[in-house]
């Protein structure tokens, strides 16, 4: 019974850690990538198109970050625009600003314009496709080109007017700890669960009509293997209509009422059962 609760305890309590490790191993990365593209992106302007809800919700404190599924039409400053999806989290205050139409501040990464990082969002005028910051010296700057180290020219303002910096979500240290503590104290608790339910099962007086527990069996075995050793000493040796006592079925008031007999019929021929 020990091994059926240890499996069981296994089988709800390993998914439920696997799909833990999952969200916080995919969110620290994803928190990783984001900070690594604020620090090193080329900044961009850029267009929502759509917005689609995603599936994960991070509480921080009292504030609340649900993850989005932005379409985005990026026109980094020198390059022809081009559409993109950026999948992120943002502040719920934040969520009526990222509707189609508005526009927002992104980072590019420089060896793939694919990767984005959310870094402002706004509702003030798109800038043209073409056009390119202002140059001290009056002259338009140098492109750059993707897959390039980052030229030093300040390829974009570092914050866009109107724009409103977005801050990422973070999960402090303690808060992951006090997650995965409490995961484990509800398993711990569901595993309790179970094994108390399998020993009242275990312990539960025998139904009628249902089989008597392992212990009651042996019990009965040995009562009526008594029987069989009486009666074949009140037969002299010869067991052979004695066994039937020991057959499947035979219950214990039954054997015992056999004893009780075969001791007395030993008793007066002067024989002494075990």
């Amino acid at each position: 019974m020990g091994v059926l609760v240890t499996v069981i305890t296994l089988v709800v309590v390993v998914p439920v850690l696997l799909m833990v490790r999952r969200v916080l191993g995919g969110l620290s990365r994803q928190q990783a990538e984001t900070r690594r593209l604020l620090a090193v992106g080329v900044p961009a302007p850029a267009q929502v198109l759509g917005t689609q809800m995603g599936g994960m919700t991070v509480t921080t404190g009292v504030h609340r970050h649900l993850q989005l599924v932005l379409q985005l039409q990026v026109q980094p400053y020198g390059r022809p625009p081009y559409a993109a999806q950026l999948t992120t989290l943002v502040s719920e205050l934040q969520v009526p600003q990222l509707q189609p139409g508005a526009t927002v501040q992104v980072r590019i990464d420089p060896a793939d314009p694919a990767k984005l990082a959310l870094e402002g969002v706004g509702t003030g005028a798109m800038p043209g496709p073409a056009a390119s910051p202002p140059s001290p010296y009056g002259a338009a700057p140098p492109m750059q080109q993707y897959g390039a180290p980052r030229m030093q020219y300040g390829a974009g303002p570092a914050a866009a007017p109107g724009m409103i910096p977005v801050q990422p979500a973070t999960m402090p240290a303690g808060a992951k700890v006090g997650m995965v503590l409490g995961i484990v104290g509800a398993l711990v608790g569901v595993g309790v669960s179970i094994w108390v339910s399998t020993m009242q099962v275990e312990t539960s007086p025998t139904m009628p009509g249902a089989s008597p527990p392992a212990a009651a069996s042996h019990q009965a075995s040995e009562l009526c293997q008594q029987a069989v050793r009486c009666c074949s000493t009140v037969a002299g040796g010869s067991a052979t209509h004695c066994e039937g006592l020991g057959a499947a079925g035979v219950t214990d008031d039954a054997c015992r009422s056999a004893l009780d007999g075969f001791a007395r019929a030993a008793e007066a021929s002067g024989k002494h059962c075990e």
